[in-house]
């Protein structure tokens, strides 16, 4: 969860650079990737609600995991801080019908990926199409160079 703080950090300075002011980020996170980033947002004071997407379903109360996780990278940092169960944002709605079992819509969204790369084009997702039941949102198309 440290690094992920240092992470937000450098999104909140890259994002204040080119003077964007976003209201959300979206992770797949299930644990400390999501705790890192929602402590790094609630120490820069920022605007920006950080969004774990849950890529499967734990017994337990995931917001009140990723708090604790939160709070245990913030005692290893030597900060104050404390994030409460009801500050963590999480959406479980794309969790598929199990944890890494392919669903149709992500078969089809690997098949166009695998066309779209052969001309020329590489794609970062925001979330992991073989765990959803939906195809993802794409965040970035760029050329890659081969």
């Amino acid at each position: 969860a440290v690094s992920y703080v240092l992470a937000m950090a450098e999104i909140d300075d890259q994002l204040r650079e080119r003077q964007v002011t976003p209201t959300a980020v979206y992770v797949s996170a299930g644990g400390a990737t999501g705790a890192g980033l929602t402590l790094g947002a609630a120490l820069l004071a920022t605007r920006c609600a950080v969004h774990s997407v849950l890529p499967i379903r734990w017994p337990w109360d995931e917001a009140a995991g990723i708090a604790e996780l939160a709070n245990d990278a913030a005692r290893l940092l030597d900060l104050s801080a404390d994030v409460a169960p009801d500050q963590v944002l999480v959406d479980d709605g794309y969790v598929g019908s199990g944890y890494g079992r392919a669903t149709a819509d992500g078969i089809n969204i690997h098949r166009l990926w695998a066309v779209m790369y052969e001309r020329g084009v590489t794609i970062e997702i925001a979330v992991i199409a073989r765990i959803t039941n939906r195809p993802p949102r794409l965040s970035i198309i760029r050329p890659h160079s081969r």
